[in-house]
């Protein structure tokens, strides 16, 4: 009989949706629930509850009481109000003492919480890696424009930055960090809540440090840029985890400038990974400058050992498959 899963999440999202599949693909028997459907319909006892982010399932700890669940993090779940308040959440660390297990998505935040937390509880470790399967294809419209901004800027370092606009991913350090870089474009994707901000930022650079915005890019459009526009992938995130975006950026060979933050730390040391402290905008500078000199000598496929060993999308999901079946088990025999 295969294990039955309730996911309970805040909403289907991106990186929800593959989660979603992926459990299915692999033959659980998974439902899906959203936070606010909870006062209405209380959740099945015959069920294990999969739930996250850390943050808002906190705030449902009494319900979840009730039943018996697995808590998977987001990373900065677990690592922002370390970032704000100095200390762990102690509604989080309630949220994980009642759990029958953690996800986590890589080692550090595993640590982290292993020395906040004065208990353990079984866990597993899996980065949400990169979903090799076919994509759609990417319209020729903007295959033509990357092509326009690669010609145009021939001869110049490509920077690229994907991360989205909110204060903790840091766009807004990366661009004042561009003036100390030259001979070089800097290319943004995303968006987020400090848009208008950003842009505005952008239009008040001078010609000397071109950036170019390219606006929300789905995720073929994304993989594609990384491939022709991105010697150098620059992450600024005050909080992280092994977020898609670096993966990607490792799969198209690119140099990587990061804030010594989370998961980044994972990765080995390396003269083609750069880290900075977060929110040191001197620092970033000299980093990307760094990244700079390094990219014309970094080798073919430089990053693949690496992703094979965190990336593997294949071997991560049916890591966590096992986990939830084990504790599905355990739920079977109380």
């Amino acid at each position: 009989m295969s294990s039955k899963v309730l996911y309970l999440i805040e909403s289907l999202g991106v990186h929800e949706s593959r989660w979603l599949t992926s459990l299915r693909n692999h033959g659980l028997q998974v439902e899906v629930r959203t936070f606010e459907t909870l006062e209405a319909q209380p959740l099945p006892s015959d069920h294990l509850v999969l739930t996250g982010p850390l943050t808002t399932a906190a705030k449902h700890l009494e319900t979840l009481k009730e039943v018996s669940y697995v808590v998977m993090s987001y990373a900065y779940d677990l690592l922002l109000s370390e970032e704000i308040k100095g200390q762990s959440d102690q509604s989080i660390q309630e949220l994980c003492f009642h759990s029958q297990g953690i996800v986590f998505d890589c080692e550090f935040v595993r640590s982290f919480f292993e020395q906040s937390a004065h208990f353990s509880k079984p866990s597993c470790v899996a980065a949400w890696g990169l979903d090799r399967a076919p994509q759609a294809g990417v319209d020729e419209s903007f295959i033509q424009k990357v092509e326009r901004l690669k010609a145009q800027y021939e001869g110049q370092t490509l920077i690229f930055s994907s991360r989205n606009f909110t204060p903790i991913h840091g766009v807004r350090d990366i661009l004042q960090a561009f003036d100390q870089v030259s001979n070089a474009v800097l290319f943004i994707a995303g968006a987020g809540e400090l848009e208008d901000e950003i842009l505005a930022h952008i239009d008040r650079l001078s010609p000397q440090h071109p950036v170019e915005y390219l606006g929300s890019l789905t995720e073929s459009e994304l993989c594609y840029a990384y491939t022709q526009l991105a010697d150098v992938y620059v992450s600024a995130s005050h909080v992280d985890g092994i977020s898609i975006s670096l993966l990607q950026a490792m799969e198209a060979n690119c140099v990587l400038v990061l804030s010594a933050v989370g998961g980044n730390n994972d990765l080995p040391a390396s003269e083609f990974r750069h880290l900075f402290p977060a929110q040191d905008v001197e620092a970033l500078g000299q980093a990307l400058k760094k990244g700079q000199s390094a990219s014309s000598q970094l080798p073919k496929n430089y990053w693949k050992p690496v992703l094979n060993h965190l990336g593997n999308w294949e071997i991560n999901q049916k890591t966590v498959v096992s986990f939830l079946e084990a504790r599905y088990q355990d739920l079977m025999t109380l």
